[in-house]
C-alpha cells in the first residue's frame, strides 16, 4: 500500500512567490498525497491563485479562513488531513521534485514516526546546502534519548533539534494531535514548539542527509520584519512545553530556561524597535521581566556560548544600553 501525504500550505501575502511553491508539489515524482491550501485571509492575489490551481487537481483542497496568523491556519489545515504522513511547506518556499518520493521510501521500509530532511537556502541566486547535524539513518526510541534529547529544547551551548516543521514528515496522528495544542497566539517559535513535542511523543525517527527544501530567504517575512515582537510569545512556548513534556526528566528543565531566555531575549531587542523614547522602552521591558515564568529562567539559565551568556547577563541586570546596541547591530 502507497502512503499518501497530506501537504499543508498557510498562505498570506506571497502572490510573488505561491506558484513556484504550488507548482514545486505538483511536479512531485510521488503523487500520492493530497495539497491543503489555506487562504488566511490574503488581502492580495493569493485566494485567486488557490481556487485557479483547485479547478485543474483534484488533489487540491482549498480552505479560506480569516486572518488569525500561522498557527491557526495549520490548525485549520490540520483538521483536513486525511493522509498517514503530513507535510508543512512555507508558501515562499519550494521543494526538490523528489521530495516527497524521498520520504515514502524511508517510510514504505522503516515505518518512522517523523521523517527529517536537510534544507537549501536560496538568498537570490545564491544556495547554501544544510544537512542536519546528525547522522543518516533510523534512530529507536533509545536513540532520540541518547542523541537527540540532549539538545531537543537548547543545550548550553545555545544548539537545538532542528525547529522547523517544513523538511519533515509527521505521523499524521502525531501531527494532528500535537497540532491541536498549539496556542493561536504564537505568531514566532510555533514550528519549535510543535517539533519538541512531536519528537518528544515519536518512538522512532529516520534522518535523512539529503538537502530537499528549499527555504527562501525573504527579508519582508515575519522573521525579519524589525518591529516589536509580542510579549506572551515565550511565555506560551514555554506552557506549551510544560504542558507537552515532562521538564523533569533528562536536563529538560534546565533546556526550557535556555530557549525561555534565547526567545525572550529576542522579544526585548525587538522593543527598541518602537518609536517611544528609550526611557519609555525601558520602564516597559523592566515591567515585564518581572513576569514569574521569565524571573525564574532569568535566574536560572546557564549558557556556556558567550552569545547565550551575553544575553542572560544583560536580562539579569537589565544593561539596557547593551540590549539596545544589539538591535542597533541586527537591524544594520
Amino acid at each position: 500500500m502507497n502512503t499518501k501525504f497530506s501537504i499543508i500550505v498557510p498562505i498570506y501575502k506571497v502572490e510573488a512567490y505561491l506558484r513556484q511553491c504550488i507548482d514545486s508539489i505538483l511536479m512531485q515524482t510521488y503523487p500520492e498525497f493530497e495539497l491543503i491550501l489555506v487562504d488566511d485571509g490574503s488581502p492580495d492575489a493569493c485566494p485567486a491563485i488557490c481556487d485557479e490551481y483547485a479547478e485543474k487537481d483534484s488533489r487540491i483542497i482549498v480552505v479560506h479562513k480569516e486572518n488569525g496568523g500561522v498557527t491557526s491556519a495549520r490548525l485549520v489545515g490540520a483538521q483536513k488531513v486525511s493522509g498517514d504522513y503530513v507535510c508543512c511547506i512555507d508558501s515562499d518556499d519550494w521543494v526538490h521534485p523528489d521530495y516527497l518520493a524521498k520520504f515514502a521510501h524511508v517510510i514504505e521500509e522503516k515505518q518512522p514516526d517523523i521523517v527529517c530532511c536537510g534544507s537549501i537556502k536560496a538568498i537570490g541566486e545564491k544556495e547554501i546546502f544544510r544537512a542536519l547535524p546528525y547522522p543518516e539513518g533510523y534512530y529507536t526510541n533509545e536513540d532520540i534519548t541518547r542523541k537527540i534529547y540532549p539538545m531537543l529544547i537548547q543545550n548550553i551551548y545555545a544548539g537545538y533539534f532542528a525547529p522547523a516543521v517544513w523538511g519533515k514528515a509527521f505521523k499524521s496522528d502525531i501531527f494532528v494531535n500535537e497540532q491541536s495544542f498549539i496556542d493561536s497566539r504564537i505568531q514566532m517559535g510555533e514550528d519549535g514548539a510543535l517539533t519538541i513535542s512531536s519528537v518528544y511523543h515519536a518512538t522512532s525517527l529516520y534522518v535523512l542527509s539529503d538537502c530537499l527544501y528549499y527555504y527562501r530567504e525573504n527579508l519582508s517575512s515575519l522573521t525579519k520584519s524589525k518591529k516589536s515582537l509580542k510579549w506572551e510569545g515565550p511565555k506560551l512556548i514555554a506552557e506549551h512545553l510544560k504542558n507537552r513534556l515532562n521538564l523533569d526528566e533528562f536536563d529538560f528543565k534546565a533546556q526550557w530556561y535556555r530557549k525561555t531566555v534565547h526567545e525572550l531575549f529576542s522579544v526585548v531587542v525587538s522593543q527598541f524597535y518602537r518609536p517611544e523614547s528609550y526611557f519609555v522602552i525601558c520602564r516597559d521591558i523592566n515591567e515585564h521581566l518581572k513576569d514569574p515564568v521569565y524571573a525564574d529562567a532569568i535566574r536560572y539559565a546557564k549558557f556556556k556560548k558567550f552569545a547565550g551568556r551575553m544575553a542572560s547577563f544583560s536580562l539579569k541586570y537589565r544593561i539596557m544600553w547593551l540590549i539596545k546596541l544589539w538591535s542597533i547591530i541586527k537591524n544594520a
